[in-house]
């Protein structure tokens, strides 16, 4: 039972969550319309590289983000064709976006827990209750993602309507 608890924490409402997040953004800054079956498909695959690229233990935490972001615009570029600025800039809205998340996340726990209770609640990943913990004590920056990139992303569609509007206006006249 544990473990289905650490899946649905860790996997499902993290790695997959912040990978639906990423390449809503990714599809935000490419133009593109979203096709379900392609936008499951890079969520997965973006899931699993990230995923493997955070549990290396051999590199340092910078670089685990230039890793991930060479992914997305990866992605991006062979994918969902959007150009290279599209692709790298959506990455970096990302990771930028990922961090304030974790930031206002943690200010949050910061304010709820005392620091031994914190500690133990986000370094302990050595014993099974504590990686459940952890996965569900960052559940809050992952939805706080998500809905960034759902306005982002609804934000895009708006200008590209607009763009067309103008288009069309101006034709007519």
């Amino acid at each position: 039972m544990q473990y289905v608890k650490l899946f649905i924490f860790e996997i499902l409402l993290g790695y997959i969550l912040q990978s639906v997040g990423s390449m809503i953004c990714l599809y935000a800054f490419s133009g593109k319309k979203i096709e379900i079956r392609q936008f499951t498909f890079l969520t997965l695959v973006n899931a699993v590289a990230v995923y493997a690229i955070r549990h290396i233990n051999n590199i340092t935490f910078g670089i685990h983000t230039l890793l991930i972001m060479l992914v997305i615009i990866l992605l991006g570029i062979s994918v969902v064709r959007a150009s290279i600025n599209a692709s790298a800039l959506s990455a970096l809205i990302t990771m930028v976006t990922i961090t304030v998340g974790e930031v206002v996340n943690y200010l949050i726990l910061n304010l709820m827990y005392d620091d031994e209770t914190l500690h133990l609640i986000l370094k302990d990943d050595t014993t099974m209750n504590g990686k459940i913990s952890k996965a569900i004590a960052v559940i809050p920056s992952n939805v706080f993602f998500i809905i960034i990139m759902l306005i982002i992303f609804k934000q895009s569609r708006k200008k590209s309507k607009d763009k067309e509007i103008g288009k069309i206006s101006e034709t007519n006249s």
